[in-house]
C-alpha cells in the first residue's frame, strides 16, 4: 500500500496507471519511471523519490509467487 500511495503522490498515478505498470518500466538505477499513456500513447515520465524506489523494491519482493502466465508478462 505504501508504494501505491507514493506513486500517487510522487508521479500523479491513479489506480489504472498502477494496475498497468510493468516492472521493466521502472529504472531503479536512475530513479526514473517512464511509459506511454494508456489512452493517448503520449510519453510520460517521472523522477522517483528515494522513498518511492524503496517502497517499490519492497512491494516487488513481497509479490506472491504464482504460475499464472499473465502475471509474468
Amino acid at each position: 500500500m505504501r508504494a501505491f500511495i507514493l506513486l500517487g503522490l510522487n508521479c500523479g498515478y491513479g489506480t489504472a496507471d498502477i494496475g498497468r505498470l510493468r516492472i521493466e518500466q521502472i529504472d531503479f538505477e536512475n530513479q526514473w519511471l517512464g511509459e506511454l499513456r494508456g489512452k493517448t500513447g503520449i510519453a510520460r515520465g517521472a523522477w522517483l523519490w528515494d522513498e518511492t524506489v524503496e517502497a517499490l523494491r519492497d512491494a516487488i519482493s513481497r509479490r506472491p509467487i504464482t504460475t499464472h502466465e499473465r502475471l509474468h508478462q
